[in-house]
């Protein structure tokens, strides 16, 4: 006698942009970036950090013992992003380093962040929106 097995499918939505890890100058004694080197992202809940930006959203280093923070999310697509994190549970925000640290206004490490959620509209939505600031910020 055969038997049914159940199986259930879950799709994710992924949305790809670069942009830069802020604020390296800050942590630079206590990280050192490496290229490939994958990151998490969450809302950054210290005072300071709100009193600067509302949204700010922070790079972490995870490791088994410790997270570090290393950096902030631009704060022209912080506002996005914390409602894009906040929009459902399972939205997730990961960076990856692709490139050395480099100098703009301040110190700054080029990343590639990728937004997972298990939506097509919210996927859909953030990709709208960050299409919408790449054509107001053309150097962002």
């Amino acid at each position: 006698m055969s038997r049914a097995l159940s199986v259930s499918y879950k799709m994710n939505f992924k949305i790809e942009f670069q942009t830069a890890i802020r604020g390296h100058h800050i942590y630079k004694d206590a990280w050192a970036p490496h290229i490939g080197q994958k990151l998490i992202c969450k809302t950054d809940t210290r005072e300071e950090a709100i009193e600067y930006d509302q949204n700010a959203i922070g790079v972490f280093k995870s490791t088994d013992e410790v997270t570090l923070l290393v950096g902030h999310l631009p704060i022209e697509i912080s506002c996005l992003l914390t409602n894009f994190l906040n929009a459902a549970p399972e939205n997730k925000l990961e960076a990856f380093v692709v490139g050395k640290k480099k100098r703009e206004v301040e110190l700054v490490v080029p990343a590639k962040y990728v937004a997972l959620t298990g939506s097509k509209i919210f996927g859909n939505i953030l990709f709208d929106k960050l299409k919408e600031k790449k054509e107001k910020l053309p150097n962002f």
